[in-house]
């Protein structure tokens, strides 16, 4: 017997093992298929849901996808503020976690037609001496990893992040209650409509 015919035998007994049985042996499961990541033409983006605590204020936004395809997100998004005639306003965006919206694990979500993804920006909105809180009557927001932006009312009353001083939740699923991140599957989840 070669080593060749052995390999070989060894190959197949091992392809019946996991064939068979009690699932012990299950091969993994399948990953899916490679999905365009989402592009700023594909999505509308609005103002959902607000909160505040502490001094620190919140707005959920809302990703819809407005195309007939499917796509990714992952990551964070980019923010500038505007004043009330599109220019821009001084802006410090960091990712990650927040007072309001803790600290939510970054996830791969796949967004069909028709179907939402959610952001939150969080801010300070008390002033530390010598800082000023210029409101914001819209932003600017950068889908994560697209090359376009798009502007986006800012909500009633609008942004007054002191310092422009901003934090990025990651991009989420579901929409999320503040201090109450979703809890998830970690790796790719599937937006629901």
């Amino acid at each position: 017997m070669t080593k060749r015919t052995l390999c070989s035998g060894l190959g197949a007994l091992a392809a019946l093992m996991v064939g068979h049985g009690d699932g012990a042996h299950a091969a993994p499961p399948s990953r899916p298929a490679a999905v365009a990541r989402c592009q700023t033409g594909q999505l509308a983006i609005a103002p959902d849901d607000g909160e505040g605590g502490v001094g620190h204020l919140a707005i959920i936004f809302l990703i819809h996808n407005r195309s007939g395809r499917i796509c990714s997100l992952y990551g964070y998004p980019g923010a500038q503020l505007l004043n009330g005639n599109d220019q821009p306003l001084p802006t410090r965006l960091t990712w990650g976690s927040g007072y309001l919206n803790g600290n939510p694990p970054r996830r791969l979500v796949l967004l069909a037609p028709g179907t939402d993804a959610y952001v939150a920006l969080e801010w300070t909105h008390i002033p530390t001496p010598g800082q000023s809180c210029p409101t914001a009557s819209f932003v600017r927001i950068t889908p994560p990893n697209a090359s376009g932006s798009t502007i986006v009312w800012a909500g009633q009353g609008g942004i007054d992040a002191c310092g422009g001083a901003l934090t990025a939740s990651p991009i989420e699923p579901a929409q999320f209650g503040f201090g109450v991140v979703p809890t998830h599957e970690r790796g790719v989840v599937t937006a629901r409509g």
